[in-house]
């Protein structure tokens, strides 16, 4: 959900993708699997299967959730041979910087390209105390709340783990690269209600958080819910005792 608490406008979600940007995207899609839709016991299965040992799998999951690896080519410590394999089995459908706008306050609006073309935004907020990556959770929101510009859109689809640990990755290294800072905070007040995406944030949150991931403090994670299933709170706190879960004010206005 993203509020109008920014003083910069609003980006567009019209960026221009060609036809044959178009028909890379769908004939990629058909043709290679996304290597981060495995958990790892299935990555370490499918080595197997290419004769590998058990332990690539292990090495190949580093890359993708520690390092952000965005191709086969930066996992110097694979064979050449594997990495031709595994280019000719899976790719790696990462996020794409699409427009950056900068408020006189260092805010930076970012659209971000999926690899199915649909858009999506995430907000870097500094402050004097934190650096904070605000990330969504939906492409557009099937809400209807007043105070949120998302509510006017039409929600298309849920964003997957690996989507959302993107807007992660890429806000930290704006803030590296803009103000010499890393992230301190997370929330999920981007695009679409977190918990009508329930498992997917889940997912992307234990990824965020785990040691063989971003290692991320799961008590500088906040989830924001316009009061869509509020009985997930428990669950949420069951899971991560330390992340928090927030209910705006405003929420009356959701019709």
């Amino acid at each position: 959900m993203i509020s109008y608490f920014c003083n910069i406008p609003r980006l567009s979600l019209c960026y221009p993708l060609s036809c044959n940007d178009l028909t890379m995207i769908l004939k990629s899609a058909e043709k290679l699997k996304d290597i981060r839709q495995l958990d790892q016991g299935k990555l370490i299965e499918e080595l197997k299967a290419m004769a590998e040992p058990a332990f690539r799998g292990k090495q190949i999951y580093e890359w993708l959730w520690k390092k952000s690896a965005r191709n086969f080519d930066e996992m110097t410590n694979l064979s050449f041979s594997l990495r031709e394999k595994l280019k000719e089995k899976f790719e790696i459908r990462y996020l794409k910087q699409g427009q950056q706008q900068k408020s006189d306050d260092r805010t930076i609006k970012n659209t971000f390209i999926l690899a199915d073309g649909n858009l999506i935004e995430g907000v870097l907020i500094p402050t004097s105390e934190r650096m904070t990556a605000c990330v969504s959770s939906q492409v557009g929101c099937s809400l209807s709340c007043k105070f949120c510009a998302t509510g006017y859109m039409e929600r298309m689809r849920n964003l997957n783990a690996d989507e959302i640990v993107d807007q992660v990755v890429l806000i930290d290294k704006q803030a590296r690269d803009n103000y010499n800072i890393p992230l301190s905070n997370i929330v999920f007040m981007g695009m679409g209600e977190p918990l009508l995406n329930y498992a997917n944030v889940m997912k992307a949150i234990h990824y965020i958080t785990s040691e063989e991931g971003l290692h991320f403090a799961a008590k500088r994670i906040t989830v924001s819910t316009s009061c869509v299933w509020v009985m997930k709170k428990y669950v949420l706190i069951l899971h991560f005792r330390c992340m928090q879960l927030t209910i705006p004010s405003v929420m009356r206005s959701c019709r």
